[in-house]
């Protein structure tokens, strides 16, 4: 039995190899595989003989992301990264236009003068004996 270690997460991609000069698997070997390459393993049974079989034993190590790494480094990790810049981004322009908002209210009021009829009523003392 030949063992082939593809770099890869299907067939269609599976073009890295990870054993030197793509040679089949040493029974007995370790081989290290990074979790963003991924592995598919492949059997082929030697020509002219129909029986066989093969097993295989696997270890992962490393620690697990947080909640937000998961997103960076996850399978839509670039989706998600570009998600929140457009975020960003939105929420920039958005602040930026509530303050130029502001700020033309704010120089509007100061510089329109104000006519009597915003003022309100206006109350005047009378002399009762000048008017005599």
């Amino acid at each position: 039995m030949n063992v082939y270690i593809l770099g890869g997460n299907s067939r269609t991609n599976a073009s890295i190899a990870l054993v030197m000069n793509n040679a089949s698997a040493t029974v007995g070997n370790p081989y290290l595989v990074d979790i963003s390459t991924e592995a598919i393993i492949v059997a082929l049974p030697v020509a002219n003989k129909n029986t066989g079989s093969y097993a295989f034993t696997y270890t992962i190590k490393g620690e697990e992301y947080n909640w937000w790494e998961k997103l960076i480094y996850g399978p839509d990790g670039e989706l998600y990264f570009w998600v929140a810049i457009g975020c960003a981004i939105a929420v920039g322009i958005l602040i930026i236009a509530v303050l130029i908002v502001l700020i033309v209210k704010c120089c509007r009021r100061g510089s329109s003068p104000v006519s009597d009829a915003n003022k309100g009523p206006s109350y005047t003392q009378t002399n009762k004996d000048s008017m005599d």
